[in-house]
C-alpha cells in the first residue's frame, strides 16, 4: 500500500473512532483508540515510516487505555 494512502486511512479511522464514542456516550472504550489514531495521523502526515505509526498507535491506545 502507498505510503500516502496511511495517512488518509488513519484519518478516517480516527473520525470512526471518536464518532464512534460519541454515539455511545458514557463508555468511554472507542476514546483511547481515536487518540492512538490520532497520533498516527500527525506521524503518517509528518512522513513516518508504517512501522512508527503502528507502534504509536499501539503505544497511545494502550496508554490511554
Amino acid at each position: 500500500m502507498e505510503a500516502d494512502a496511511w495517512q488518509w486511512i488513519w484519518l478516517v479511522a480516527t473520525g470512526v473512532f471518536v464518532l464512534g464514542e460519541i454515539a455511545m456516550a458514557g463508555s468511554f472504550f472507542l476514546l483511547p483508540f481515536g487518540v492512538g489514531a490520532a497520533i498516527a495521523t500527525v506521524l503518517a502526515f509528518a512522513g513516518a515510516g508504517e512501522g512508527w505509526q503502528w507502534a504509536a498507535f499501539l503505544v497511545a491506545s494502550l496508554s490511554a487505555l
